[in-house]
């Protein structure tokens, strides 16, 4: 399943992402370990995250909840944290089955913002992200290639990049073995750093 774009996150994905949140906000050096007493707090579908299946795990979850009414089955808490990944939120520091998170600069600011809608009386399922008082700027950068994007599209810059890291892994053309990094207003947000290679 391809990743939900984050203009859709509704109030699954914002209740866990906000979690998720306050797990490093509350956690070492700003990493949320997800350990056995926050795995059971987690919405799991066990046909799709089976290593995440816990003692509250009966059958089939309630299916995510997008922001325009629509639900997606086959989609659990797991998938909202991947979705919030992809979006640029949170990075998995961990691996696929001890996962650890850390935030990402943009979910950071959006925190802040799930922060202030609910102490003003919102909740989850109306959050919307605000528009940020400086408009972001995208780019992409590649070893010897150079900036290979740079705009205000995020999709594209996200897309961009995920392409120049499989051409960085695959060994072939001019980005072969090169790293390859997404900067958002003059930050790294995203960074991908080849292996070694042996000549």
């Amino acid at each position: 399943m391809k990743p939900i774009p984050i203009e859709l996150f509704g109030r699954d994905h914002w209740s866990t992402f906000a979690f998720i949140e306050t797990q490093c906000v509350d956690g070492q050096d700003g990493v949320a370990v997800m350990e056995m007493t926050r795995i059971e707090r987690m919405r799991c579908d066990p046909k799709i995250h089976p290593q995440f299946a816990h003692r509250g795990t009966r059958g089939d979850p309630h299916p995510t909840r997008l922001n325009d009414d629509q639900t997606i089955t086959g989609h659990d808490d797991w998938s909202c944290l991947d979705d919030c990944e992809a979006a640029g939120l949170i990075e998995n520091i961990g691996s696929g089955i001890h996962r650890m998170y850390k935030m990402r600069p943009l979910g950071t600011m959006i925190a802040a913002q799930i922060r202030l809608h609910k102490t003003q009386g919102g909740s989850f399922k109306t959050f919307k992200i605000a528009p940020p008082s400086e408009p972001f700027v995208f780019e992409v950068i590649v070893g010897n290639v150079g900036k290979v994007y740079d705009g205000p599209d995020r999709l594209q810059a996200m897309k961009i990049y995920n392409e120049y890291v499989e051409i960085s892994k695959s060994g072939v053309s001019r980005a072969a073995h090169e790293p390859v990094t997404l900067m958002v207003n003059g930050e790294p947000e995203k960074e991908h750093t080849p292996a070694t290679v042996e000549t």
